[in-house]
């Protein structure tokens, strides 16, 4: 099985809202996916993986999110190819300066595969909040 891992582009965004839909979840809009830190892993050219990087302005944390999959790829590549994708945007965010990454879920099955690619429990329970600006 080949992979390859590239930049994500705004064309891609029809592709990847259409895995979250599939997850049943509500997908981020075209503006929440930034170009320049978001990846699309292939798997023989089929795009597979997506997962995006926020930059933050100060060095300490990055955020990952958006770590979404084709769930019509089923194979056994596609554990070892969410860790090379998750690898890559490690490597990525270190390069630039950043020295920790952090990550969220409230899906049980994405949490046990954080745990699985290396990161551990900071928080439980913890409640998310949002507020339009302005």
């Amino acid at each position: 099985m080949n992979y390859k891992i590239r930049a994500y582009t705004s064309s891609d965004f029809p592709v990847v809202e259409s895995w979250w839909k599939d997850a049943n979840e509500i997908p981020p809009s075209i503006t929440m996916l930034p170009e320049s830190s978001t990846f699309i892993l292939e798997l023989d050219n089929i795009p597979t993986f997506c997962l995006s990087v926020y930059l933050t302005n100060c060095k300490e944390y990055a955020y990952l999110g958006n770590f979404v999959s084709n769930k019509k790829i089923k194979n056994k590549f596609r554990k070892q190819a969410s860790q090379k994708l998750m690898d890559y945007t490690l490597c990525f965010a270190g390069e630039l300066g950043y020295k920790q990454v952090i990550c969220m879920s409230h899906v049980d099955k994405l949490k046990n595969r954080y745990n699985e690619m290396g990161f551990h429990t900071t928080l439980t329970n913890v409640q998310t909040f949002v507020r339009k600006t302005g």
